[in-house]
């Protein structure tokens, strides 16, 4: 569109913040709240520069204020999450588009997942969070640099929480298994942890084929002859039971060998309770 000519006699000015606002906000557009939790603390405002850049790889494009606490936080963190809202959460809007205050208060916050950024992007393109039964939220970790303490900071509540600790355990030294579970305890008083553990022994007799693959891809087991359920009972949690996974891979017929139950609990015990899914609580 080309410019028109202005004259001394068109009483053209400039428009008012305020004005410009009011114009842009008659403008149909999406309106997303745009999230990060950086150093322990939740940071969120609502944005409609939202758009998309590419498909492959998928790719979104925001417009922040460099100036504000959300847009630092984001520049800090080097990632951000989207939350495309819907007709019916004009409140949300209204709420994170305020300056400072307690904008998370009383809202719901969708549980978290993290690990490594690799696994996450796996884990994603497997099982897609959208698709998950329960509000979930992945982000991703390095274990060997930040902080769980401080990333599970903003979720620390009172309530009776489940905390899933998924194909960790095995990977982590005794020193990362009591920070662990000392920051899960510390964020989450009445928690109920699931994770699932494996024995020295399931390793030496079953594991070493499919460690080897995992090895050659940079992984490395790290596992004790005590029971791993030892030291999580060192750090003041106590078990209330297990779920083998063996006995129930043979149960839905997802076991690669044909091998009756009866033969899990008479002959085979190592392999039915040496890897299993524990579930532990805090006094």
């Amino acid at each position: 569109m080309s410019q028109l000519p202005r004259t001394d006699d068109d009483g053209l000015r400039r428009l008012t913040p305020d004005e410009f606002r009011d114009v842009i906000g008659h403008f149909a557009s999406g309106v997303t709240v745009v999230t990060v939790f950086h150093e322990g603390r939740a940071y969120g405002t609502t944005a409609s520069a939202v758009s998309s850049l590419s498909l492959e790889p998928p790719m979104l494009l925001i417009c922040m204020n460099r100036d504000s606490e959300t847009g630092r936080a984001i520049a800090e963190a080097g990632r951000f999450a989207v939350n495309v809202l819907g007709e019916d959460q004009a409140d949300l809007a209204v709420r994170f588009a305020r300056k400072g205050g307690r904008k998370f208060d009383g809202v719901a916050v969708a549980p978290g997942e993290w690990d490594e950024p690799l696994l996450m992007g796996f884990k994603e393109e497997r099982l897609p969070a959208r698709e998950s039964p329960n509000p979930l939220e992945r982000q991703a970790i390095d274990f060997g640099s930040e902080s769980l303490a401080e990333r599970l900071r903003p979720y620390a509540t009172d309530d009776p929480v489940p905390v899933v600790v998924e194909g960790v355990m095995m990977y982590l030294t005794t020193e990362q298994v009591r920070a662990l579970t000392h920051a899960v305890r510390a964020t989450f008083p009445r928690v109920t942890l699931l994770t699932d553990l494996m024995t020295y022994a399931f390793f030496q007799k079953y594991g070493q084929p499919v460690y080897q693959h995992l090895h050659a891809l940079g992984a490395t087991f790290v596992l004790a002859p005590e029971h791993p359920r030892e030291l999580i009972q060192k750090a003041g949690f106590r078990a209330l039971g297990s779920h083998s996974m063996i006995e129930r891979a043979v149960r839905e017929k997802a076991f690669p060998w044909l091998v009756p139950s009866w033969a899990l609990k008479l002959f085979l015990r190592t392999m039915r309770d040496g890897y299993a899914v524990w579930e532990f609580q805090a006094p």
